[in-house]
């Protein structure tokens, strides 16, 4: 754009010129390709770090924002483009259990929310799983306590309760519950002495804990 003036007299001068470009497409979604100390399964955007580091790729000479529910957190993060289109977002203020997303504005500002099913999410989750109660399935307490578990009953099967969806289950035996070694759910054919038997419980990020003793 510029500008012809003319004045009383009929003399014309040219003002300075404006360049505006307009820009309305929005960038495509950008999308979470790695994250530094993925907990768990790699790859699922699921991760017991608070502090995470993620490569995202996306438009190049974009401005890359974290937020959380549709709103930009305002700090504790920091972004590099380390080539074009590629992105490093470090967070360095740990951030609470939930999840959270990243948006690339372009030059313009045009932005699209990010989705699950393009990559633009994750999750964190830094919490102890439910440990879950450790029981005895099959299991016979014969003799003459039915509840001290001191039994004729060698073969039985170990069983985990209570845990949260997606869990694993790794049960362990010791004979002076301070060694633990791995050990199966199911026992069959013990030797007559004492047993102790617990469960690791992970879930889906990473985290342990430890059920009941028996």
């Amino acid at each position: 754009f510029r500008a012809q003036v003319t004045d009383a007299a009929g003399n014309s001068a040219v003002s300075n010129e404006l360049k505006v470009e307009v820009d309305t497409a929005a960038p495509g979604r950008p999308t979470i390709t790695a994250i530094d100390a993925d907990s768990g399964t790699s790859g699922d955007r699921l991760t017991n770090d608070s502090t995470p580091v993620l490569t995202v790729t996306g438009e190049a000479g974009g401005q890359l924002v974290l937020g959380q529910n549709g709103a930009p957190l305002a700090s504790g993060w920091s972004v590099e483009e380390t080539a074009p289109g590629t992105y490093r977002l470090t967070v360095t203020a740990a951030l609470a259990n939930g999840d959270y997303g990243v948006v690339l504005l372009d030059a313009a500002g045009n932005f699209v929310q990010p989705l699950g099913a393009d990559g633009g999410t994750f999750s964190i989750d830094a919490a102890a799983p439910a440990p879950g109660t450790l029981g005895l399935l099959g299991y016979e307490d014969l003799g003459v306590s039915t509840t001290d578990l001191i039994s004729s009953d060698n073969s039985f099967d170990l069983n985990v309760t209570g845990t949260e969806p997606g869990s694993t289950v790794a049960f362990e035996q010791s004979g002076d519950g301070v060694n633990w070694v791995p050990a199966t759910a199911v026992q069959s054919g013990l030797q007559d002495g004492v047993y102790r038997f617990r469960a690791q419980v992970t879930d889906a990020a990473g985290n342990s804990a430890v059920s009941n003793e028996l």
